[in-house]
């Protein structure tokens, strides 16, 4: 297949160091703009790398680094060779060619890295040698070697034989280590010049010793002789693996360890990584794990190379590894089902078979590891071991304990079929971690001939494995290649719908959510605000959820619940007349002819009376009582009788006064009683902790209604006070103030009112020299200072007159200098943020020039500043900023309630701002009599949690128990922050029986 070649080449330049790019193209039929850049003619001949798969009768797939390659290219007289080649980087990449014409560019594969390694002119040719990354692969794994590592213990007088010789390195599960003797004072041998995570035990020839004490450091080792029969040791003194037995060993020191790192593909990356600065190819690690996941052990203790040790490692388990044309490292498994294999590469050539290994009978039989190489003596001994029909078995059994166990008696072992029955308490295996250490005993059973049963002998424990402390953190491994993008993530939008219903309505079903605008559209017969109406209101919750950027979704609806109903109200009327009026007919509002309070009573004939009305509900007409009188009246004059006493005069009428009294507080306060009104003086003294006024403060402001009534004439009474409703709360503010002044004033310290020398309005101030100043204010809330903002200038100023001319005819009076930059500032109410108001000479349609003309309404305020440039008609507007605080509302989010902690709510306040969160429970049927309350925790996003408890609510057979409990959060610092709130329902005692989770919620 023929291709098309693009090869870059950077080498650099001597007289700065900076790259000089060229970029050279093979093998195209007409163009040479690829990929957005110019590429030139010149290349003569291709490099070809070749890469072989070996097979030496045991092991396949050795070897697979690919070799050098050359590059040829058309000298065309530049001189090259004056530029830095060695080690310069450059890349190819290949695209076939097409039947017609040269290849689109998204056909080119992906760049393959190599290096340069030298250049050579030859015959009009450039010849450039090029080295692939695998060249890092043959560097040797150990990279110290005895006498040259700088530690004293590797380079002492007690390693003289050793020099030279590589530094023993090992990863995974490690059987039959050698040890290096490197301390004769203290007898302290050396197993490995890297840390390993434990030990299973030392061995003098195959005989296991006692564990000792396992050492902190090599001081350690060296200061303290091991017990009798024992072996204390260290498994990172420095990062070495040291230990020290008890005397001088008669045979072969030996140790069986593991280290933190076990699984073939993780010990390959690990070796890598050391050595090199070569990368895994994305996910091939963890692949050939999941294909290979048994432990294993990789044991150096030569000049073997990297790729040897890749070969060793991976090859003994049937599998393969590989540089790839874009330098990472692939693991692969060499198996197939078919009698052919295939192998395939990018931009592959050909593939040769240089050899043929015939077919080999296999027999299994079964084996460990073993790192050390024996001796003559010590296989010949084997050998004559076996030679008397004895069958013999070297067994191995495990206990967990938090102290050494007794030597372990019974057992048996079954030559025929290789099953070993431990004793009591034993296992053939390593038990689970359960924090104690394992203890292991070594068992020998005999019988003569190849089968039958035996029981096995066993050796005292010695404690081989115990949880050690977690090993330090590695080196930072290279960088690893930009991952691909990532998908894009997944929007969620939790929303509510209301609908009224005088019963539970269906779960509702449609309407969309758009996630580009944040506009939902509530399914048929809801809406996304609260309908008007008299019926209760019912909330459903929705969740929707997009993974498309700017998407829409259809949400999942929650079964409705009933967020509210609108309550029962109680209402008097008053009038004059000189007899007992009619009862009113039942209606919407106050009565013609009646007055809603008795000072709007007009004077006149008649005495006073009243009427009563209730309504169930505000969709309801009130229902009026018989009217009362409330005033008396004086007896008319009898007429002249016979001579006699006088007559005695009528009572006194009922005098009635409806009252208010204030007070601030954080949460709904208790309902007060006491104070009393003076009907003589029209006087009211309020309760103790309320006020007659509105109190000053920062809490927002709660209001209980009372009436007194006398039947003495200027006498007083205690008024029966209502519960109290929450009537308003302060919002922080924002105020402009002026003053006149030749140059800018300073900026006003914060004052709770206007400064000295400023006025509240422009207007007030008065004339004379200089242009008139403002100064912006804000104010958190009422109970704090005014923070004032710069001075800035907001009148233009006249040119100054011109110079007087020179000599000469009178010259005409200069032009008066052009009006300076203005501003004003507009206001509006609004409930969400206004847009941003069209340029115009005056105040916008739906603006107000100062804040009085404003219509009040729930809404907040909005204030935009206008600035008209010098000579210019119109205005251009600033995007509007809220003017007042919004007062703290119930959010609508809510979650419900159970005897566990809920769902946390988050929201955000504004400095000053406010929610209150509710919550209720709802236990219909009580089993037993007790109490149940709320509790509700809040806090800041990120903070701890405040706790705040309601009152107990009682229960009893028969009657419900119905805990509530509310409490304000007020964000009292300077800036916005994110609050959270959960509750949970608490029972203090009995059994409440099964609560109501409809009702049972958590609102705020």
């Amino acid at each position: 297949m023929s291709l098309v070649t693009l090869v870059e080449l950077r080498p650099r330049r001597p007289a700065d160091g900076g790259e000089e790019v060229l970029r050279f193209c093979h093998n195209a039929r007409e163009r040479a703009d690829f990929l957005g850049q110019q590429w030139r003619p010149g290349v003569v001949a291709l490099p070809e790398t070749e890469t072989d798969l070996g097979f030496d009768g045991r092991n396949f797939g050795q070897g697979a680094v690919p070799q050098v390659g050359r590059l040829r290219l058309a000298h065309e007289g530049r001189n090259w060779p004056a530029l830095v080649w060695k080690n310069a980087a450059g890349t190819l990449r290949t695209a076939p060619l097409p039947d017609r014409g040269d290849p689109a560019d998204a056909a080119f594969g992906p760049p393959q890295p190599f290096r340069v390694e030298a250049i050579e002119v030859e015959r009009g040719e450039a010849v450039l040698t090029l080295i692939d990354s695998g060249r890092e692969l043959t560097r040797p794994v150990i990279n110290r070697l005895f006498g040259t590592t700088g530690v004293p213990l590797l380079d002492g007088a007690d390693t003289i034989d050793l020099r030279g010789r590589p530094v023993p390195v090992g990863q995974g599960r490690l059987l039959s280590v050698p040890g290096y003797l490197v301390d004769r004072a203290n007898n302290i041998w050396l197993f490995l010049g890297n840390p390993a995570t434990s030990q299973q035990g030392f061995y003098d020839g195959g005989q296991p010793y006692a564990n000792g004490v396992a050492r902190v450091s090599l001081a350690a080792l060296q200061a303290n002789t091991p017990a009798d029969g024992t072996v204390d040791w260290c498994l990172d003194a420095a990062g070495l693996v040291l230990a020290r037995p008890w005397t001088r060993p008669n045979y072969p020191f030996t140790a069986d360890l593991s280290t933190a790192t076990v699984r073939a593909a993780d010990i390959a990356a690990l070796l890598v990584s050391a050595r090199t600065s070569l990368a895994f190819a994305p996910g091939t690690v963890a692949a050939f794990n999941a294909l290979y996941p048994a432990e294993c052990g990789l044991y150096v203790d030569d000049e073997r190379t990297v790729a040897t040790a890749l070969d060793q490692l991976v090859a003994g388990l049937g599998g393969y590894w590989r540089l790839t044309s874009l330098g990472q490292i692939a693991l692969g498994r060499l198996a197939h089902a078919a009698p052919v294999l295939t192998l395939s590469e990018a931009d592959l050539v050909s593939i040769e078979r240089r050899g043929t290994v015939m077919p080999t009978r296999r027999r299994a039989v079964g084996w460990a590891r073993n790192n050390r190489v024996h001796g003559e003596g010590e296989i010949a001994a084997a050998v004559l071991a076996g030679m008397d029909g004895t069958s013999v078995a070297e067994l191995l059994i495990w206990r967990r304990s938090a102290t050494p166990p007794g030597t372990p008696s019974g057992g048996s072992f079954d030559f025929g079929t290789g099953v070993l029955t431990p004793p009591t308490g034993w296992s053939a295996s390593i038990p689970a971690t359960d924090g104690n250490p394992a203890y292991a005993s070594r068992g020998q059973a005999s019988i003569s001939g190849p089968t039958g049963v035996a029981t096995p002998s066993w050796a005292a424990p010695t404690r081989a494995i115990e949880d050690g402390a977690p090993g330090a953190t590695g080196p930072q491994g290279p960088q690893g290649p930009q991952g691909v993008p990532g998908q894009h993530g997944t929007s969620v939008a939790e929303v509510n719908v209301y609908r009224r219903a005088s019963s539970q309505p269906a779960t509702p079903s449609g309407g969309s959510f758009d996630f580009s605008t944040a506009t939902l559209t509530a399914p048929s017969g809801w809406s996304v605000s609260i309908p008007s109406g008299s019926d209760p209101v019912w909330v459903s919750r929705g969740v929707a959820v997009t993974n498309t950027p700017g998407g829409s979704d259809v949400p999942d609806w929650s079964t409705p619940a009933r967020a509210f109903e609108d309550g029962s109200a109680v209402d008097a009327i008053f009038r004059r007349a000189t007899s007992q009026p009619a009862t009113p007919s039942p209606s919407s509002g106050v009565p013609s002819g009646w007055y809603s309070s008795i000072a709007d009573v007009p004077s006149g004939a008649g005495t006073i009376w009243t009427s009563f009305g209730t309504r169930a509900s505000p969709a309801l007409d009130w229902v009026w009582e018989t009217p009362v009188r409330i005033e008396g009246i004086d007896g008319a004059t009898g007429p002249q009788g016979p001579q006699g006493p006088q007559g005695v005069p009528g009572q006194h009428g009922t005098s009635v006064a409806e009252v208010n009294v204030y007070r601030r507080a954080s949460s709904q306060p208790a309902t007060p009683s006491g104070g009393s009104f003076d009907f003589s003086t029209a006087t009211l003294t309020a309760p103790s902790g309320w006020s007659v006024s509105i109190p000053s403060g920062s809490d927002p402001v709660w209001v209980s209604r009372g009436v007194a009534v006398t039947n003495t004439p200027g006498g007083s009474d205690v008024p029966d006070w209502s519960t109290p409703a929450r009537a308003f709360e302060d919002g922080s503010a924002v105020d402009a103030i002026f003053r006149r002044a030749t140059s800018q004033p300073a900026t006003p310290s914060p004052s709770s009112g206007v400064p000295s020398g400023w006025y509240s309005s422009i207007a007030d101030v008065p004339s004379g020299a200089g242009t008139i100043w403002t100064s912006f204010g804000t104010r958190a809330s009422p109970a704090l200072d005014w923070v004032w903002e710069t001075p800035v200038r907001i009148e233009g100023i006249d040119g100054a007159t011109g110079p007087q001319g020179p000599q000469g005819p009178q010259g005409p009076t200069g032009p008066t200098g052009a009006t300076g930059v203005s501003t004003r500032i507009i206001f509006r109410r609004s409930g969400t943020q206004p847009s941003t108001p069209s340029p115009s000479s005056g105040v916008p349609s739906g603006w107000y020039g100062t804040t009085g003309d404003v219509p009040s309404s729930a809404d907040p305020m909005w204030a935009s500043t206008g600035e008209r440039p010098s000579g210019g008609s119109d205005y251009s507007w600033g995007v509007p900023v809220r003017h007042e605080a919004i007062t703290a509302a119930n959010t609508g989010d809510w979650r419900y309630l159970t005897e566990s902690v809920s769902g946390e709510m988050t929201f955000t306040l504004q400095p000053g701002e406010s929610r209150i969160a509710r919550g209720m429970g709802l236990y219909p049927s009580p089993v037993s009599p007790g109490s149940v309350r709320v509790q509700i925790e809040y806090g800041e996003v990120g903070g701890g949690w405040t706790t705040s408890n309601g009152a107990s609510a009682p229960f009893n057979v028969g009657e419900p128990g119905t805990p509530l409990h509310s409490v304000t959060i007020t964000n009292s610092t300077g800036a916005q922050r994110p609050y959270r709130v959960r509750g949970t329902l608490i029972i203090e005692s009995g059994d409440p029986g099964t609560r109501d989770a409809n009702v049972s919620v958590l609102a705020v």
